[in-house]
């Protein structure tokens, strides 16, 4: 009977964080989670309000993922602006700024398609694609205003080192001149989407309690202290040549002085993004993007970390391009 009183009445319970809507049942604690998209109703779960009381997050993620990918690109979806949290149409926008695998030779080519791989579960691979994960998670404001403004900087920005990239030499170079809240923002702004996007590419990045402390940062466009949420970046080296082409599904992994990391392979650099609000103990400091506007960009060896070599090794097997002289990394890291 609940259900046939949701069915009837849809929207009569309000749009919560996480734009999805909940009835709350006269069996004490127990509540219906549902979500609407069009004229579908999704029953999500019938849950207990504390024992596991989110247990069925995932299944919004499935289906919402499920719905996007049948969906009319140009259907406006009404929603919660997952930034600003206001109820209005969304936009279909990329979880990776467009320019970014524009730069990596994803999109952008003619006829050009290219595969996202996901080693943990095949199934949720997405073959021959010709543009990148796209999802309808923020508003026109927050998109085109608040995010666009820092995606057109950084893309100007790594435009403009092209050069700098191209003609350093070992062990690296710094990257200067640049602004440091607008960078820093801008790639905040990367991460935080990973960390609530539905696509199970980006699965492996949960934010938990940082997601509203980044939220938070994004909101009050406030990139804190160069540690608080500090990206790390490194030039990939193939032997004497550049290494580009590989957009690497984003891991978590713990480091040094109980660190959480998310870190992942894109445009031929190596990203390390630290989840802590606390200041890390490690030397390591210098290696975030400095409040001066410095960024230390170290080279590296791809064969040299093990993470990278897996990830290019998944990638060469994907596309039949194994050999037996490429399974073992020269070290780990």
């Amino acid at each position: 009977m609940c259900v046939l009183w949701i069915a009837g009445h849809p929207e009569l319970y309000r749009l919560r964080p996480g734009d999805y809507r909940r009835i709350n049942l006269r069996v004490f604690p127990y509540y219906i989670p549902y979500i609407v998209r069009e004229e579908t109703l999704w029953v999500l779960a019938v849950a207990h309000a504390s024992r596991k009381p989110h247990y069925w997050i995932s299944r919004h993620c499935e289906i919402a993922c499920a719905v996007a990918k049948t969906m009319d690109p140009k259907t406006k979806v009404k929603g919660v602006c997952r930034l600003c949290q206001k109820a209005t149409y969304l936009v279909e926008s990329h979880i990776v700024s467009k320019f970014l695998l524009r730069r990596n030779g994803l999109i952008g080519k003619p006829k050009a398609k290219f595969d996202i791989i996901c080693p943990a579960d095949s199934n949720e691979s997405d073959l021959h694609r010709q543009d990148g994960i796209k999802e309808p998670l923020l508003c026109q404001r927050c998109d085109n205003e608040k995010f666009g403004a820092w995606e057109r900087y950084a893309s100007q920005q790594f435009s403009r080192a092209k050069p700098q990239f191209k003609e350093a030499r070992m062990p690296g170079f710094v990257w200067q001149g640049l602004d440091y809240a607008q960078m820093k923002l801008f790639f905040l702004s990367i991460l935080w989407r990973m960390g609530i996007a539905s696509h199970q590419f980006y699965g492996h990045v949960q934010l938990g309690k940082h997601e509203k402390h980044l939220r938070r940062m994004l909101i009050e466009e406030d990139p804190m202290e160069s540690w608080r949420y500090g990206c790390a970046i490194g030039y990939l080296r193939f032997g004497d040549k550049t290494f580009g082409g590989v957009f690497s599904q984003p891991q978590m992994s713990s480091i040094e002085d109980g660190l959480t990391c998310i870190r992942f392979v894109m445009d031929g650099l190596v990203y390390f993004f630290y989840l802590t609000r606390v200041r890390p103990e490690s030397s390591d400091l210098g290696c975030f993007l400095q409040t001066s506007g410095s960024w230390v960009v170290p080279f590296e060896q791809a064969k040299a970390i093990k993470f990278v070599w897996d990830e290019i090794n998944q990638f060469r097997k994907h596309h039949g391009l194994w050999t037996d002289d490429d399974l073992v990394p020269s070290s780990s890291k």
